[in-house]
């Protein structure tokens, strides 16, 4: 009875972002909500990491943290690959 629903929700930005430079990668994201900062993380990476796992990183720990924080949420993130790749994913209940 008392339960939100998404439209009474204060929707959250997110900004991801994995970069690679030199022998150097990393992912991180940003949370915002009424623009300020609420919860940010980041991740230091291997060498042998590619972008687009770095990129896909940054979107993984992204929907890890949205689905326990009870909120509307809006990922913005440019990495037209990983978010091609989230795309395709379908869920199931497990169920025949």
């Amino acid at each position: 009875m008392g339960e939100q629903t998404p439209s009474d929700r204060t929707p959250l930005d997110v900004f991801t972002d994995g970069s690679k430079i030199g022998d150097q990668s990393g992912s991180a994201f940003c949370a915002m909500e009424n623009e300020i900062i609420i919860k940010t993380w980041k991740d230091k990476l291997s060498p042998a990491n590619k972008i687009f796992q770095v990129e896909t990183l940054a979107l993984n720990a992204t929907i890890e943290w949205a689905n326990t924080a009870n909120k509307e949420v809006t990922i913005c993130s440019d990495s037209e690959s990983g978010l091609q790749t989230l795309k395709s994913f379908s869920v199931s209940s497990g169920g025949k």
